[in-house]
């Protein structure tokens, strides 16, 4: 059993700070169940089914599994509650493995059993205890066979599909405060450099562009990966090979344009080398943005994808106000606080845009009651025309 300590923020969900100090998620798979504290609470993955103590237990997440969670929550609209979801399980593997064939089929399959039968438990603080599967709930239904080159298979799809409350806020704060979602994902090939990849941006975004350092020893170990004994061993695990982890890992994406850099060094001591982390921010962008990752949510709900998202932000360095926009902002004391927030809505909105604010400046010139302030009621008033635009 490892008990990891964390900090309180919600009983309801292993947040971002508390799970990222060592991640739920492993490289491989682990003997051990993986119990995390959680304030007064204490979380288990992997606990016994609790109406048949017989049955076979699923003791650890890996990165396979995150990366199948993630794209069930990438399928789910934020804005709909309860949040169940139709798909097919080919339309999953294409998302997540490129391809759908017998082997990623096979496997996907078997993964989405995982979570199905994977229990957790939380134990408050007064001995009750909560237990709940990752999946909360699956139905599974077989259309008629159709043609897939040269072999007949059967179109397997998955209906009702539901995340389990806790682990569908888990998924949604780590889009929301790390930037990471299932196209990022996999634009890793390795499966350890994913794993790292999901626990390393949590250690560096809090630092604003400090480097975060961390042995291979310690990191290989947290994510629950066999450590080499020999320290020369360590660094050929990230650096062998055209495509190593270390270059996987370096320049890998973030959403909103920011980047993870990654570099090795040799520890002080001379006995093993530090990951040296950090993430760059595109300029003009700071490290803590939550009305821009509120932004990507009501885009997102509204259709839009990752790719439509950075296309339509990378015409941001070259966006500007016209005359009528300037002239209409005049009349909303303290806009300057928000226009990069301001500016990403023009680019992503459009017109849509225009007439938002049109309709905040009419509303102050008419004299009419605005709650709290008009720079307010333009945030509001861009946040629902997103959520509703077609993309």
């Amino acid at each position: 059993m490892i008990l990891l300590e964390t900090n309180e923020h919600n009983s309801r969900s292993i947040t971002l700070k508390d799970y990222f100090k060592s991640p739920i998620f492993t490289a491989l798979k682990q003997k051990d169940r993986r119990v995390v504290k959680v304030g007064d609470d204490i979380w288990t993955i992997g606990v016994d089914n609790p109406l048949d103590k017989n049955f076979p237990v699923i003791k650890s997440l890996t990165i396979d599994h995150a990366v199948i969670i993630f794209a069930i929550f990438s399928f789910t609209n934020p804005t709909k509650c309860p949040r169940k979801i139709t798909f097919s399980l080919n339309k999953l593997c294409h998302l997540i493995y490129g391809c759908s064939n017998i082997e990623t089929y096979q496997k996907a399959k078997s993964l989405m059993n995982d979570l199905l039968y994977c229990w957790t438990s939380i134990t408050y603080p007064d001995q009750r205890e909560k237990f709940f599967r990752v999946l909360k709930n699956v139905n599974i239904i077989k259309k008629p066979f159709r043609r897939g080159g040269k072999k007949l298979r059967p179109e397997l799809w998955l209906n009702s599909v539901e995340l389990s409350e806790e682990f569908y806020e888990l998924i949604y704060d780590v889009e929301k405060n790390l930037f990471i979602e299932v196209d990022l994902i996999t634009q890793l090939t390795s499966s350890l450099a994913r794993t790292i990849y999901l626990y390393l941006p949590s250690r560096t975004i809090a630092r604003k562009g400090e480097p975060f350092r961390i042995t291979l020893s310690k990191l290989l170990e947290q994510i629950g990966f066999n450590v080499p004994k020999y320290k020369s061993r360590r660094r050929e695990l990230f650096t062998k090979h055209k495509t190593s982890i270390l270059s996987q890992l370096d320049g890998a994406e973030l959403l909103g344009d920011k980047t993870l850099r990654c570099r090795l060094e040799e520890t002080t001591d001379k006995k093993d080398y530090n990951l040296v982390c950090w993430v760059e921010f595109p300029k003009g962008i700071s490290s803590n943005e939550p009305a821009n990752s509120a932004l990507y949510n009501a885009f997102k709900s509204a259709g839009g994808t990752l790719k439509v998202w950075k296309e339509r932000l990378g015409r941001m360095r070259t966006c500007e106000f016209d005359m009528y926009e300037t002239e209409a902002l005049e009349h909303i004391p303290d806009w300057q606080n928000s226009e990069e927030f301001l500016l990403m809505a023009k680019c992503l909105m459009g017109g849509l845009f225009t007439e938002c604010l049109g309709r905040v400046k009419n509303h102050v010139l008419e004299g009419k009651k605005i709650s709290k302030s008009p720079l307010h009621m333009l945030n509001n008033e861009i946040m629902e025309a997103m959520k509703k635009m077609k993309i």
